[in-house]
């Protein structure tokens, strides 16, 4: 399916997903607590919600960030195409999943494997340095109404 997030998932019944995972989707869109809340309809009881976005160290030292603490829309250069996205601090990324009644499992920030240090040391130690993506796993809170 394709649909746009901010608009819902209307093709999707109440309870019928296992797993809902966004891969570097969230960064385009400003306020993820109503795409939360959704993720949270869709899923079914100890349903998991993985998501991976744009770590706030990576665009706030690519894009110049002034204000560490708010969310804001930076510049992104996409050949034939604007597309928003949005800087958030780390309370930003991790707040919306708790609003929208998730209980954290595990909050990740991947690291570069030694063997692609072989592979491009430039940009390993570029990633070993600045962190480029966080990855979060949360399940549905029993306990939210």
């Amino acid at each position: 399916y394709r649909a746009d997030l901010t608009a819902g998932l209307g093709f999707a019944d109440s309870d019928t997903f296992d797993l809902v995972f966004s891969n570097l989707v969230l960064s385009h869109i400003e306020e993820w607590v109503p795409v939360f809340e959704e993720f949270a309809r869709v899923l079914r009881p100890q349903g998991a919600l993985v998501v991976t976005t744009v770590h706030p160290q990576y665009l706030r030292s690519r894009d110049d960030v002034e204000d560490y603490y708010t969310v804001s829309e930076i510049a992104n250069d996409w050949p034939d195409a604007e597309i928003p996205t949005f800087y958030r601090p780390v309370n930003e990324v991790i707040s919306p999943f708790l609003e929208a009644g998730f209980r954290l499992q595990t909050v990740d920030e991947p690291q570069p494997r030694d063997a692609y240090e072989d592979h491009h040391p430039k940009r390993y130690r570029e990633v070993r340095n600045r962190p480029e993506i966080v990855v979060v796993r949360a399940q549905v809170d029993e306990a939210t109404p």
